[in-house]
C-alpha cells in the first residue's frame, strides 16, 4: 500500500493525484482490513431529513444497507442517520487545509440523524461519548494525509480549532498524517490514547513511521466501528407531501 501512495505521487495534476490517493486508501487499506459490517463509500454527499446537506465527502464508512437518494456513477448522496465515520483525505496537509478539512467535517456531523424505526426491544442501547449518552451513533470525523507540515505546526492550529468550537461531538476527532504522524487524545490519568476526546483529555501530537500510522488509524476506526449502535432507518422522515388524494376505500370484516 505505501508503494501504491509513493506511485501516485507522480501525477502532476493537484486533482487527479486527490482522487487516485483516495481510491488508494479506499481499495488499498480501507476495503481491504475494516470490519465486514461496513461500506466504504467515495465521492459523496450526506443529506438529512430537514435538507441540509454536506459537502462533497472523500470517505464516508456507512453502513451496508444504506440506500442511496440519489446515485451516479460518479457521486452517491446517502442518507445521515446511515453515516458512520467521514474521512477527509489529502495530499499536503497544511495548516490552512486542516482548518478547510476541519469545517468540511463540522458539516457532516451538524446534520440531524432522527430518521430511524421505533425501537421495540427490551433492550436499548446506547453510547457514551462526547460528554453525553446517544441512542444513536453521532458522526465520527478524521483526516487522513499523505504528508504535511510537522506534527507541532499542525497540533497548534488543531488545538486552536477546538478551542474555538464548544461542542465536542462537531470538532473534527483526530488527524493522521502517513509520513509525518499523529494527533490523537490522552487521558492525562492513564495516559490511554484515542481518537475521539473524552471531557479532560488533551491532544497527543506524535511522529510516526508510515506502518505506525497506518495501524493507529486501522484500530481507530475498527474501535469506533464496533461501538456503533445498529438502528433500523426509516426513509419516511425523508417524503414530502402526501401520496394523493384517496378517493377510493375498501372495508372488511376482521
Amino acid at each position: 500500500m505505501q508503494a501504491d501512495f509513493e506511485a501516485s505521487g507522480f501525477i502532476e495534476h493537484r486533482g487527479s493525484k486527490g482522487t487516485v490517493r483516495e481510491r488508494d486508501l479506499r481499495s488499498s487499506f480501507l476495503d481491504k482490513y475494516l470490519p465486514r459490517d461496513v461500506e466504504v463509500l467515495g465521492s459523496s454527499e450526506v443529506v438529512d431529513a430537514t435538507g441540509a446537506v454536506s459537502g462533497q465527502c472523500d470517505i464516508l464508512l456507512v453502513d451496508p444497507g444504506t440506500p442511496p437518494l440519489w446515485a451516479a456513477e460518479d457521486l452517491r448522496v446517502v442518507p445521515a442517520e446511515c453515516v458512520h465515520i467521514v474521512i477527509e483525505v489529502k495530499s499536503n496537509l497544511t495548516s490552512d487545509e486542516l482548518r478547510s478539512a476541519w469545517h468540511s467535517v463540522r458539516r457532516v456531523k451538524a446534520l440531524a440523524k432522527g430518521a430511524y424505526m421505533t425501537e421495540t426491544g427490551l433492550v436499548r442501547r446506547t453510547l457514551n461519548v462526547y460528554g453525553r449518552d446517544w441512542d444513536h451513533t453521532p458522526t465520527f470525523a478524521h483526516v487522513f494525509a499523505f504528508d504535511g507540515a510537522t506534527i507541532g505546526t499542525l497540533g497548534d492550529t488543531f488545538a486552536e480549532l477546538v478551542r474555538g468550537e464548544p461542542d465536542p461531538a462537531l470538532r473534527l476527532d483526530s488527524v493522521f498524517v502517513l509520513n509525518r504522524g499523529t494527533l490523537l487524545w490522552e487521558e492525562p490519568e492513564t495516559h490511554m490514547i484515542r481518537g475521539v476526546a473524552r471531557e479532560g483529555d488533551f491532544v497527543c501530537g506524535a511522529e510516526a513511521a508510515p506502518d505506525e500510522v497506518l495501524m493507529q488509524f486501522l484500530a481507530h476506526l475498527t474501535m469506533e466501528l464496533n461501538a456503533v449502535i445498529p438502528r433500523r432507518f426509516d426513509p419516511r422522515a425523508y417524503m414530502s407531501g402526501n401520496l394523493g388524494e384517496a378517493r377510493y376505500k375498501w372495508t372488511f370484516d376482521w
